[in-house]
């Protein structure tokens, strides 16, 4: 298992792949540096390396941008039979939103998970979409998300 930001993924397998990065200071990169260079060495890298993985969990997916996320799918072994998972919230979207494959399921949490009731009602009033997720007190919404996530494991087998 890997766990690394998209960019910090891009410069590992980069590096493993024995390419060469220009290299800054930190702080100092420029925007294209990150937009287009890091996502083309990560496919030169597994052109080079071959595929890496047999699955892919993406976090805060509204902000990859379009190419970032087909240069992901590059890395994995075989991306029609691939685990692939993307969470997003598009109320937090920074960039241009993903339009991932059509092969991919879309699967809505309806319960949130990690604020407290008072949180999840003043965010409430700043957020739009078509579902809107319901909270319990913590412990109640800690418990819910717990059998929603061992379900879900187990009906994937």
């Amino acid at each position: 298992m890997t766990v690394q930001t998209f960019h910090g993924l891009c410069s590992q397998l980069a590096r493993k792949a024995k390419l060469k990065l220009p290299q800054y200071e930190q702080g100092t990169a420029p925007p294209e540096y990150f937009e287009r260079d890091l996502p083309d060495a990560l496919i030169d890298a597994v052109a080079k390396l071959g595929p890496q993985f047999d699955a892919l969990v993406v976090d805060e997916a509204q902000d990859l941008q379009e190419d970032w996320y087909e240069a992901l799918l590059c890395v994995l072994d075989d991306e029609r039979k691939a685990n692939v998972w993307l969470f997003f919230d598009d109320n937090q979207r920074s960039t241009r939103r993903v339009h991932a494959a059509s092969w991919l399921l879309e699967f809505e949490l309806t319960v949130n998970c990690r604020n407290t009731q008072a949180i999840h009602r003043e965010v409430m009033k700043l957020y739009s979409g078509r579902m809107v997720p319901d909270v319990k007190d913590q412990r109640a919404a800690t418990l819910n998300c717990t059998t929603a996530t061992t379900r879900q494991r187990r009906s994937l087998g």
